[in-house]
């Protein structure tokens, strides 16, 4: 599992499925806690999310690193706990205070409206706003990733 990303996440979890839950979850708990891959252990995250068990914290700090092919995996991952998931990503775009984070921020709050919004079906608030106005500044600082940020899967 912690080799794949992209499309197989989904039929890997689905062979996991096959084994007992009681011997699966301990290994991938062992295996994320000491992945020093980034790539491996992002896989192992997407894996414990699909047995509920959402690392919000790490997904969230992730945000800067998930590709086109992982958006998918990292969206249903976040629907594990979709109250930590809004919380992590929340937290990382207000972390963003200075000028130059500014482009992290947008990217974290354009994904938290379109990726997760839409699919988890966030009610309109004063947290949106701010996500349009983050948008409206990602978009003039790097158009190719806003477009793909504001793309929803």
């Amino acid at each position: 599992m912690q080799n794949t990303l992209g499309p197989s996440v989904p039929f890997n979890l689905e062979k996991l499925r096959t084994l007992p839950e009681q011997l699966v979850v301990p290994e991938l708990r062992t295996r994320f806690s000491t992945a020093t891959n980034v790539r491996h252990k992002l896989s192992l995250a997407f894996a414990l999310a699909g047995y509920g068990e959402l690392d919000a914290g790490y997904l969230g700090s992730r945000i800067d690193d998930i590709a086109e092919a992982d958006t998918r995996n990292y969206v249903t991952a976040l629907r594990a706990d979709r109250t930590k998931a809004l919380a992590a990503l929340k937290a990382e775009a207000l972390q963003c205070t200075k000028k130059p984070l500014w482009r992290r921020k947008a990217i974290a709050l354009s994904q938290l409206k379109s990726r997760i919004g839409r699919m988890m079906k966030i009610e309109e608030t004063a947290w949106h706003k701010e996500v349009r106005h983050a948008e409206v500044i990602h978009r003039s600082t790097d158009g190719a990733r806003a477009s793909r940020a504001s793309k929803c899967c």
